[in-house]
């Protein structure tokens, strides 16, 4: 705990009280609070900057144009205190104050103003919090009030008071952050002249001690002051340091969450006006698979809202050293920050990093749980504050994460970011592409691209540029369209194989009613095409699951019947059949027995277990045979979904649906089942 210690100055007489307040160095009298804080500056029409006015505020005189982080350290103290509470810790009685301020930046100029204005006293900050320290502080601070000193202590939240000295002290006081009256004071009082213009709250939005201080400059008046204070807080809360990041108006795409974030904007308005409370702002996560935008909707949101964006990450706090005081030292800076640039918005990226209580090893249960428990106080203190702080949160497991995150109050919402659409892809070209290919129509790229994410699209567009800038010409539609979709060198023989697989797959779940949103032939990682699937929010019966994995047999299906038979590039296929139909039955209670083991636990148990692969083995055989059944049923639409792939690479689920509809199939293509192999005999026979 690194500590300053000095023993103030006599400072020079104080302007006469008045009648009503106490005598200098006088104390409350029993079971009386000091006094209550001076009102705002607007209700106050002093602002003299003259000796008398100084005096009366309970300062020295200083010269006219002060140090202004000292001023304004001064004025918050005021605030803080209560004018005649200040001409008591003036006097330089016997007693333990203790200060809290907004952050770091604030120790060393409360210090100042304490020794300026304080007669006989001792001043310790608190930097650290090391054991050994915080004892040296505690001796230090009892030396000094056995000397008859005034003692002041000055911390900030992310480095707490030793409980003994918090038991011990006569008062305890925080300051807050500069407002606008508080401001407009200090301005008053460094100039010497009348502020004729008045600051709006939001040209302060995100400005910390440091940015105050820069504005107030020796010689100007308050006209260039405030205009320094503006556009410290355009710079801040404007732009936000993110000139690439799209407004949130001109997304494409997003869903729900783009709704709502459209309506969070408005409510931050709301809270500028005074029409709302800053703990009405809502709060929220975002989820979803890698590179889908997350962390792009957050940047457009604070762009949007003209609000600082404050970033971390629980990797972040563990940088350094994963030693438990090291994170929450981190963990309680990312909150005091945003306390200290309220109204803000702060992203905590990756948070699924911090475990669900429940999914907890015993071995670091007790460490994860103290962070996530500090996670839940600091939620809850920035809310009950009340300064608008809107805490935003991105994951690709929504899963994983405690059920008391995502309650309200703390994340009051929780959304679902899937990869964008044809015509939000369309959307999130037009937007980076900025004036390049004005005019183009990208909706035939983006159906090049469907399946991709918005980070894979903002990659094409570089790569594009990239190609253009080497070759020294402008960016052309061709260029893009050979970075969304570069030329098959596959043979077609190959393409036309993993065309009939992927037809396969998307005719039979159309068949069974399950929803197909892309089917492509276009190269993906591992994969040689891939048939895009839409989740539906419906209960997981036996039947469904079975639906499922019949459509993902349907490929194989598909390659016995009308391609040249059976190959291993259906075995990703069955291994994920496979361990749905093992979870069907260990898992989920849906087989013979209530048997519910984890879904890697079923796997595992299937390698040991000859029963249970026998049973998977006869259940996989009749859904093959039902997918082969459907197959047949359908091999004109299956065959021209084939040719409509190898001509367009990318056919949506509406042209699927087409397709299947041009082409009825025969009359065993019906909704009939094959029967499983856990049913009764009479049902089998049927």
């Amino acid at each position: 705990m690194s500590q300053s210690q000095s023993h103030g100055t006599e400072n020079s007489a104080a302007a006469p009280l008045d009648p009503s307040d106490p005598a200098p160095g006088a104390e409350p009298a029993p079971g009386q609070d000091w006094p209550s804080a001076v009102p705002d500056a607007a209700a106050d029409p002093d602002f003299g900057v003259d000796g008398a006015d100084r005096a009366a505020a309970g300062f020295a005189h200083q010269p006219p144009q002060p140090n202004p982080g000292t001023l304004l350290a001064e004025l918050a103290l005021t605030r803080a205190l209560g004018r005649p509470g200040r001409r008591v810790l003036h006097a330089g009685r016997n007693q333990l104050v203790l200060v809290r301020v907004p952050n770091a930046d604030w120790l060393g100029p409360v210090e100042t103003a304490i020794h300026r204005d304080a007669r006989n006293a001792s001043v310790f900050k608190i930097r650290s919090d090391k054991p050994r320290e915080r004892e040296s502080l505690v001796e230090e601070v009892g030396r000094s009030l056995t000397q008859g000193r005034l003692v002041a202590v000055i911390s900030t939240n992310a480095q707490p008071v030793p409980a003994s000295l918090v038991a011990a002290a006569d008062r305890s006081i925080s300051l807050a952050l500069p407002d606008v009256a508080l401001v407009t004071r200090a301005v008053r009082r460094f100039t010497g002249s009348r502020v004729r213009s008045r600051l709006d709250p939001q040209d302060l939005a995100g400005l910390g001690l440091p940015d105050l201080v820069a504005a107030m400059r020796p010689c100007s008046g308050p006209g260039p002051i405030l205009a320094r204070l503006r556009r410290a807080g355009e710079r801040r809360a404007g732009a936000n340091g993110l000139p690439d990041v799209p407004a949130l108006e001109d997304l494409g795409g997003y869903g729900e969450a783009r709704s709502w974030a459209l309506g969070l904007v408005a409510d931050v308005e709301r809270f500028r006006a005074g029409a709302l409370a800053g703990d009405a702002l809502e709060c929220a996560i975002f989820g979803g698979p890698p590179g889908t935008g997350k962390t792009t909707l957050a940047q457009a949101v604070a762009r949007s809202a003209r609000l600082p964006l404050v970033v971390t990450s629980v990797a972040e706090w563990l940088n350094g050293s994963s030693y438990l005081d090291n994170v929450l030292k981190q963990q309680n800076a990312f909150f005091d920050e945003l306390l200290a640039r309220a109204p803000c918005i702060g992203f905590l990226d990756e948070i699924d990093a911090l475990p669900s209580r429940d999914r907890m090893s015993d071995r670091n249960a007790d460490y994860w749980t103290t962070i996530l428990t500090n996670q839940f106080l600091q939620m809850d203190r920035i809310r009950k504050a009340g300064r608008g702080v809107i805490l935003l949160a991105a994951t690709n497991h929504i899963d994983r994460l405690d059920p008391a995150l995502r309650r309200p109050g703390r994340f009051d919402r929780t959304f679902t970011i899937a990869p964008p659409d044809e015509a939000a892809l369309a959307a999130i070209l037009r937007t980076h592409l900025g004036a390049d290919l004005a005019g183009a129509d990208l909706v035939g790229l983006a159906r090049l691209g469907l399946g991709a994410t918005g980070a894979e699209a903002v990659g094409w567009i570089r790569a594009a540029r990239a190609r253009a800038r080497r070759e020294g010409r402008d960016l052309t539609v061709s260029d893009l369209a050979e970075t969304v979709r570069p030329r098959d060198s596959r043979p077609v023989a190959f393409q036309r194989a993993v065309a009939l697989h992927e037809a396969g797959h998307a005719i039979v779940a159309t068949r069974l009613g399950i929803p197909v949103l892309h089917v492509s032939i276009e190269p993906r990682g591992a994969a040689a095409g891939w048939t895009q699937i839409r989740s539906v929010d419906a209960v997981p019966t036996r039947a469904r699951i079975e639906a499922q994995v019949t459509e993902i047999l349907g490929g194989r299906a598909a390659d016995i019947l009308l391609g040249t038979g059976p190959h291993a590039g259906a075995s990703a296929d069955l291994r994920l059949a496979t361990a749905r139909l093992a979870a069907l039955r260990t898992s989920h209670g849906l087989g013979r027995t209530l048997l519910a083991l984890d879904e890697a636990e079923a796997s595992a148990l299937l390698a040991r277990d000859p029963h249970l692969a026998r049973s998977v083995e006869r259940h996989l055989q009749s859904l093959m045979r039902e997918s082969l059944r459907l197959v047949a049923a359908n091999r004109d639409a299956v065959a021209a979904l084939a040719e409509m792939l190898l001509l367009r690479r990318v056919v949506t689920g509406r042209e699927v649906e087409a397709i299947a509809a041009a082409h009825p199939g025969t009359a065993s293509a019906g909704s009939r089942r094959a029967p499983s192999p856990d049913a009764p005999r009479a049902a089998r026979s049927g």
